[in-house]
C-alpha cells in the first residue's frame, strides 16, 4: 500500500510539471485559444462543437474548385462560429476525418444536412498549388482521427489539421500562428483566403 502511494505521489508531481511546462512553453495563439474557449464556456454555456437546430442550410456548394475549403458551423462551440472544416477534393466530395473511419473521402451535401450554416473559402494560389494541396490530402486516406493530434503529427488528424496539412506539404502554411489546435475560425482569417460567395438560386 506504501508503495502505490509514493508511486501516486510521484504520478501527480510529475504530472503537475509536465502541466506547469505546459502553460510556461504555451505559444500566445494557444493562450488565446484557451482564454476564448473558457470565456464562451462561461459566458455562453458553449462546450464542445455546438448543436445542430435540425435544419439545413442552402449554401451552394456546386461552384467550388479543387482545393477550396469547406465550413460547417453549429451553434454553442466552444472554438468559435465555424465548427468544421474540409479540404474539397473535386467531383462532389471533401476529405473528411472520423473517429470510426480516420480520414476518409465524403460528400461535400453533409456540410448543407448536418450544419446550421455553411461556407466555403477559395485559397489565393495558383491552381497547380492547389492540385497538389489536393493530392496532399488523398494521401491522408485511413490515417486516425484524433482530436488533440499535435500540429506537427504526421499520423493523426482532425478536420481543420488535414486542410492545413494539405497546403503545408504544398508549400503554404495557411495558418502561422503556430498554435497547438487549428482552428477553423483561424484559418478563414488568413491572408491566403477569401469568403465564397453563394450563387443566387
Amino acid at each position: 500500500m506504501a508503495l502505490i502511494q509514493r508511486w501516486l505521489r510521484w504520478a501527480s508531481l510529475l504530472l503537475g510539471l509536465l502541466l506547469l511546462w505546459n502553460a510556461v512553453t504555451m505559444t500566445p495563439a494557444t493562450a488565446a485559444l484557451w482564454r476564448l474557449m473558457f470565456t464562451r464556456l462561461r459566458q455562453e454555456g458553449a462546450f464542445g462543437v455546438g448543436l445542430w437546430d435540425g435544419n439545413a442550410n442552402v449554401f451552394d456548394f456546386g461552384q467550388l474548385e479543387p482545393g477550396d475549403i469547406v465550413l460547417g458551423g453549429n451553434t454553442g462551440s466552444s472554438w468559435g462560429n465555424w465548427t468544421h472544416a474540409a479540404l474539397f477534393l473535386g467531383n462532389g466530395e471533401v476529405m473528411e476525418t472520423f473517429l470510426q473511419t480516420g480520414a476518409t473521402p465524403e460528400p461535400v451535401s453533409r456540410y448543407n444536412n448536418y450544419y446550421s450554416h455553411a461556407a466555403a473559402l477559395t485559397v489565393k494560389l495558383p491552381k497547380a498549388v492547389k492540385e497538389q494541396a489536393v493530392a496532399e490530402a488523398r494521401r491522408l486516406v485511413g490515417k486516425p482521427f484524433y482530436l488533440l493530434a499535435p500540429r506537427n503529427s504526421t499520423t493523426l488528424f482532425y478536420c481543420s489539421k488535414v486542410v492545413w496539412y494539405a497546403y503545408k506539404r504544398a508549400g503554404v502554411d495557411i495558418e502561422p500562428d503556430h498554435a497547438y489546435w487549428i482552428i477553423p475560425d483561424r484559418i478563414t482569417q488568413g491572408e491566403w483566403v477569401e469568403p465564397i460567395q453563394p450563387s443566387r438560386r
